[in-house]
């Protein structure tokens, strides 16, 4: 036995791939047993790139911590973290319209209460009979909820798109467990190639190596507003395949 890891299952976890956390039990006085290391680690996870959260990220907490410090000697007093999207970090007040909705649905004794606009409430209740609120839901989400993102799907692009069935909607909880699910059924090996945009988010490359994929690479024009052209993407796609004749 190389090593043990035990699971724990958290809230809203549909599946053993989606484990929410792992400790790993390092027994090492037991004969035969010792810790998981590096070493031990697939070539795919150690050649995962993920700059969001890599060295300009580990260099940022250093200094906040830095900075606690009254006589930091930092040249500034504040550091304005850009390297997520993530707007209430830095000070941008949240959509009240969520915060509402999320107040009803954990706490549904104040659906009887005149508290927000009617259309938060009329939501909420709509809500509550469609699930149980924190109970696991159907594995492509609530149907609700699917027939609704179809529904608007309908609306914002009408007959050009066919029929949206709801059946066909699956829904995640964020974008990227929805692009780590898409690459992880498209990718068998290095000889599959995926196209993604340069510069990209770092969520692409890193889940494309993590399958062991091969990360295919375009140029977008900044001076044509980011764009990109046919001819580039034929350029990315005959790159590839010099390496990957049979990609």
């Amino acid at each position: 036995v190389r090593s043990l890891l035990f699971f724990c299952r958290a809230p809203g976890v549909w599946a053993m791939w989606r484990l929410s956390c792992a400790v790993a039990l390092l027994w090492h006085d037991l004969p035969g047993i010792r810790s998981l290391s590096l070493d031990d680690l697939p070539a795919n996870i150690k050649e995962v790139e993920y700059a969001v959260r890599g060295e300009m990220d580990q260099i940022a907490q250093g200094l906040a911590e830095q900075l606690k410090n009254k006589n930091h000697g930092l040249p500034f007093d504040e550091i304005v973290p850009c390297n997520i999207g993530n707007p209430q970090v830095l000070g941008q007040p949240p959509i009240t319209f969520h915060r509402q909705m999320l107040s009803l649905l954990t706490n549904p004794e104040l659906q009887t209460k005149d508290l927000y606009a009617q259309d938060v409430h009329d939501r909420a209740r709509n809500f509550s009979e469609a699930t149980r609120f924190g109970a696991y839901s159907h594995s492509q989400g609530i149907p609700l909820l699917r027939q609704q993102v179809a529904s608007f799907i309908q609306k914002r692009d009408g007959t050009k798109v066919g029929v949206v069935d709801a059946e066909s909607v699956y829904l995640t909880d964020g974008a990227s467990p929805g692009v780590k699910t898409s690459l992880g059924l498209l990718i068998s090996g290095t000889s599959d190639g995926i196209l993604i945009p340069v510069p990209q988010y770092p969520l692409y490359s890193a889940a494309i190596t993590n399958y062991g994929g091969t990360a295919v690479g375009y140029y977008l024009d900044e001076a044509k507003g980011w764009s990109v052209s046919t001819q580039e993407i034929q350029k990315a796609i005959d790159r590839f395949k010099v390496d990957h004749p049979d990609g």
